[in-house]
């Protein structure tokens, strides 16, 4: 056998193993036996689960974005929508689900998303520099239309005016769009409510996660550090679970109980003072929400999901 006919060979035989190892890891899922229904379990994968996600508060599911494959929850495409939110919400609970991140990637499951909360990102980010070109832009218009109107300097002749007035309307046209962005930002912001954090990330290579403990997969994101071990590598499915009781959280990793805390506690608020949460105190206090799959860019697959809600 010629040597490129092997290598065609090596190569078809390869894709089919890839193949067959895909198909295992998102095969159908296996649904709930009577007993789990019996204690509560509702399946979040599957494609029967559909209806139980949204693109955010009053947002279309963005499709384009995630697959339901199987037993998985896969975002194929991450240019093309956001997260993932529930249509319910959950006070507390008991939620499993298994997770796989691409090699460098980083994503996140968030609880106790709170409608009409606005995430701190979109103050930071958005409004604060959009405000300030806006407010400085507005200012040169008023101060550009009274040299006009004045007659002062070049814009005292005919010509000198029509430019004014040329460069007032684009002035005004630009201000209307930085009001425009606002706006939009704003209403993005009221339908993708921040919350608590379940960290999802590679371990061994994404650069944010090596930075900081509280960055590290099972971490309550930015906030408190799960225990020391052998973290999650990138390209195969690791176990967790979040279970909210009370006031009590718990966070588990590949069969481990990595991170405890209690919500409304000195520990938990002083860490929200310190973060980039600071200024939504009441992340610290007990509170039912949403939950999120986050879309952070990296593709990242959410397999076998199901939750339960407590007494």
């Amino acid at each position: 056998m010629e040597l490129a006919s092997r290598i065609v060979l090596f190569v078809s035989l390869g894709a089919a193993v890839g193949a067959m190892a895909w198909a295992q890891d998102c095969s159908p899922a296996r649904g709930l036996s009577e007993e789990e229904r019996r204690l509560g379990w509702i399946a979040l994968s599957g494609q029967g689960a559909k209806p139980l996600w949204t693109g955010g508060v009053g947002s279309a599911r963005p499709d384009a974005a995630w697959k339901f494959e199987g037993a998985c929850l896969h975002l194929a495409d991450p240019g093309r929508g956001g997260s993932l939110y529930s249509a319910e919400s959950f006070a507390d609970f008991d939620l499993e689900f298994e997770w796989r991140i691409s090699r460098g990637g980083n994503s996140g499951l968030k609880y106790a998303c709170v409608v009409g909360l606005i995430h701190p990102d979109y103050y930071k980010y958005l409004f604060k520099p959009v405000a300030l070109t806006l407010g400085l832009s507005l200012v040169l218009l008023l101060a550009l239309g009274w040299a006009i109107l004045s007659g002062r300097g070049v814009l005292g002749g005919k010509w000198g005016r029509r430019a004014g007035w040329a460069v007032a309307g684009l002035l005004l046209l630009w201000c209307g769009l930085q009001a425009a962005t606002l706006i939009r930002g704003y209403r993005h912001a009221k339908t993708h409510p921040p919350g608590l954090e379940y960290q999802v990330t590679d371990d061994e290579s994404n650069e944010d996660a090596l930075s900081l403990a509280t960055h590290r997969s099972a971490a309550l994101y930015d906030l408190l550090a799960p225990a020391a071990g052998p973290g999650a590598k990138p390209d195969e499915f690791h176990r967790s679970r979040v279970l909210v009781q009370g006031n009590h959280v718990e966070h588990w990793l590949d069969g481990r109980k990595v991170l405890e805390y209690t919500l409304g506690s000195p520990e938990l608020r002083h860490a929200i003072a310190g973060s980039k949460f600071s200024g939504l105190p009441v992340m610290a206090e007990k509170q039912s929400g949403l939950l999120e799959l986050q879309n952070h860019g990296n593709e990242v697959w959410f397999r076998n999901l199901r939750i339960r809600r407590l007494p």
